[in-house]
């Protein structure tokens, strides 16, 4: 159940859509690059879960580093973690940023847990060696006064680094002061941070985030969010196509069978990774797409993929929870997707399953099963198709 709602990224989709969102990254990383800003500040990718959140900070993260981006003439490093390599000592953080890991360190410091090789390779391209180099820090001191003394004793060589966080609804409170501290004063070093995390990942980013004075962090006050949406249908089909042919090395998607998929898959990149899977597993079996018996079985076994995503999306509510979601998708979509908050805690509490109408809604906030639509009380269901699965459950009984 965990691979339905995963995704399988050992095989990750081709890239597609988020034109918008590129943009804004690039745009912003320029800045800090060319003006060498060290408060360059930090961007939120922000959505639910399978919304291709982490596909967006890898292929960005691609693009930054290759020549063809703008900012090629300021070589740019990309330093990537995800939420709980931050929990660490400054002193250990500033040591993979700026030197390497010390002999005394703990193995499962920041990149040695994960990815030793690739933290290593980023110090020796950046750092600025010299005869007796030697990182010499206080435990005591935060990461942005280890960052402005790493300018003054020239130990940074004035890249431009893009820090980026996967997971970061998982950060923790040592983490979060790292962060808060990564940007506060001018160090002269240019760096960008880009996040990705659930849709509720700004709130756990502004909860108690202060600088060592207690004010409000510099970072988080240029905090900015960019939400993913579903792909639109020539995306989806577009991701499809070219999924397929990568993973099977020849065979092309036809173009029925790939608007198909796309209609099932509503935009949804989860939904689009079980579909290419059956893709690729009917190629096995039939060596082909074309016939109408190897197109029935690929949306067959998609459609399974689908209905299995549902249902492990519904564990980790209680069965009777379950039951009142589905009350409430029924009702919704008799508003056409977007439901008032009152009226949906009132759906819930008619259920009579015991549990306060306001903290199931909540939970389900929390677990991207609804969401609360910008500037609004109101509710919708943020996968359309998840709330038509959650409603036939009411028919059907």
């Amino acid at each position: 159940m965990s691979e339905a709602l995963g995704g399988d990224r050992a095989r990750p989709l081709h890239f597609a859509g988020r034109k918008h969102e590129l943009e804004v990254l690039h745009g912003r990383l320029e800045f800090v690059a060319k003006e060498q800003d060290a408060e360059g500040g930090i961007v939120l990718i922000d959505g639910i879960q399978g919304i291709g959140k982490t596909g967006l900070l890898r292929e960005f993260a691609r693009q930054a580093v290759t020549d063809e981006t703008p900012y090629a003439a300021k070589e740019v490093v990309h330093l990537p973690l995800v939420a709980d390599e931050l929990a660490v000592r400054p002193r250990d953080l500033a040591a993979v940023l700026l030197n390497s890991i010390p002999s005394a360190a703990p193995k499962d410091v920041v990149g040695a847990k994960r990815e030793a090789s690739r933290a290593f390779a980023w110090i020796r391209k950046t750092v600025k060696r010299v005869p007796g180099f030697e990182l010499r820090v206080q435990a005591d001191l935060p990461l942005n006064h280890l960052l402005r003394e790493s300018v003054e004793m020239g130990w940074w060589d004035g890249r431009a680094l893009l820090l980026t966080i996967d997971e970061i609804q998982n950060i923790d409170g040592a983490g979060r002061k790292n962060l808060a501290t990564l940007h506060e004063g001018k160090h002269g070093c240019p760096i960008f941070v880009v996040c990705a995390g659930l849709q509720h990942s700004r709130q756990v980013l502004q909860g108690p985030m202060q600088t060592e004075n207690g004010a409000a962090s510099p970072t988080i006050s240029r905090l900015s969010t960019l939400t993913l949406a579903m792909l639109s249908r020539q995306e989806s089909i577009e991701v499809v196509v070219q999924s397929v042919r990568r993973g099977s090395g020849y065979y092309a998607v036809a173009e029925d069978l790939a608007g198909r998929i796309a209609e099932a898959a509503q935009g949804f990149p989860q939904h689009l990774h079980g579909y290419v899977e059956s893709c690729l597993n009917t190629l096995k079996a039939f060596d082909s797409l074309d016939e109408s018996k190897a197109k029935e079985r690929v949306m067959a076994k998609g459609d399974d993929a689908r209905r299995m995503y549902y249902e492990g999306r519904l564990t980790s509510f209680a069965p009777d929870e379950g039951i009142a979601l589905s009350h409430l998708a029924a009702e919704a979509r008799q508003y056409r997707g977007r439901i008032p908050w009152g009226d949906a805690a009132r759906t819930v509490d008619a259920v009579g399953i015991g549990t306060n109408g306001r903290e199931l809604l909540n939970a389900a906030i929390r677990k991207g099963v609804v969401a609360i639509v910008e500037g609004t009380t109101d509710l919708v269901f943020p996968i359309p198709s998840l709330m038509e699965h959650l409603a036939s459950r009411v028919e059907a009984s």
